[in-house]
């Protein structure tokens, strides 16, 4: 029985509501509830993609949807790696990396082809071992894992350290001798990078569509939904004139950037504050080929935002980011600020981090426990 005042469920032989003590008058039979049967899902779009016939798990994935399977991608990385062990594949031919990717991406699948639900993007990290800080990769990952409500999943790009485990496109960091091979000199290295690894983002099926563009010195400090990211923010203007002489590579860069902003008739705001940047591959795609950074070294950010948004489309920065080059022994992130950016991740830094995100994202590989006695 339920009750019509309250919405209590209880014995069929009560007189009255236990709760509202209303009259057996009020009382109406529950229709039993309907259960799922869905037409589609993450098992749906795995079995397309390897062409296998289980359906109990096919049906059992395509019950729990993207989010019970985003819950329980291990246990069906496992069901993989044993069924290729059935299927007498050699040894280690499907790797516990092979399996997740593929997971995520049939989870990818599901949400662009099922009933539209709150949307969920990529988080992707462009990354160097060879100039990290720390551990502010780790940290930086933790903090969007506890409060970015619009993560889908998390991807490095560039190198990987030995704890990550999650989804990875390699892409070693472009050599100056690389960058003076192609332009003669070896300064434009860092730019160039940049836009070979957001190509391999494009590219890649294991990043959403639209896909949050990260650095490793970055992090949330409060829940940030995707609408919230999605916001472009802008400082300045990157360049009052486009034909002044820049001092040092960053404001030829600019320089550069305004140039070929104005010869299209677009404004030259800076969206290029090393702040997070979300990103549509198809839009980032024509801005690409239309500027040709990869060419012509130019600030991608700015390029990408002014060119396909209005001034009226995006926001000042204001406290939505913090940035603290020289951290004092005493240092504590601003509380107003919902990202701080951090130049040195040591000491008082790497404390208040490992702090307020003690907990592993999902990305960390779980530490092997030592029984020696």
């Amino acid at each position: 029985m339920k009750c019509k005042s309250c919405n209590i469920h209880f014995a069929d032989n009560s007189e009255a509501c236990p709760i509202c003590g209303e009259p057996s008058g009020v009382i109406a039979i529950a229709k039993p509830p309907v259960p799922a049967n869905p037409s589609h899902g993450p098992g749906t779009e795995l079995k397309k993609m390897l062409g296998c016939e289980c359906k109990l798990r096919v049906e059992k994935m395509d019950a729990w949807g993207v989010e019970g399977c985003r819950k329980n991608i291990d246990t069906i990385v496992g069901w993989l790696i044993a069924e290729s062990a059935n299927r007498n594949l050699p040894s280690g031919s499907v790797t516990k990396d092979a399996a997740r990717s593929l997971v995520r991406i049939a989870i990818q699948n599901a949400e662009k082809n099922g009933p539209s639900g709150e949307d969920k993007i990529s988080a992707v990290w462009v990354y160097w071992s060879g100039g990290a800080d720390g551990d502010e990769l780790k940290y930086s990952m933790r903090s969007v894992a506890k409060h970015f409500t619009g993560l889908d999943n998390i991807v490095l790009c560039g190198d990987r350290e030995p704890w990550y485990s999650g989804d990875f496109i390699h892409s070693p960091k472009w050599t100056k001798a690389e960058a003076k091979r192609k332009y003669g000199t070896g300064k434009w290295a860092k730019w160039t990078d940049s836009i070979v690894k957001l190509q391999r983002i494009i590219d890649s099926p294991l990043v959403t569509d639209r896909f949050l563009w990260l650095y490793d010195d970055t992090f949330f400090m409060r829940d940030i939904t995707l609408a919230e990211a999605a916001i472009h923010r802008r400082t300045r203007l990157l360049c009052a004139h486009p034909e002044a002489k820049a001092n040092g590579t960053w404001r030829e860069v600019l320089r550069r950037t305004t140039q070929a902003l104005h010869e299209s008739g677009r404004p030259s705001r800076n969206y290029s504050h090393h702040g997070p940047v979300v990103f549509d591959k198809q839009l980032l795609q024509q801005t690409i080929d239309k500027f040709d950074p990869l060419n012509r070294p130019r600030a991608i950010e700015s390029l990408y935002i002014n060119h396909h948004f209005d001034l009226d489309q995006t926001q000042q920065l204001g406290n939505w980011m913090r940035y603290t080059q020289k951290p004092s022994t005493r240092w504590k992130p601003d509380p107003n600020a919902a990202i701080v950016n951090v130049g040195s991740f040591r000491r008082s830094v790497a404390t208040a981090m490992a702090e307020r995100f003690p907990d592993a994202s999902p990305v960390e590989t779980a530490p092997e426990l030592d029984f020696a006695i």
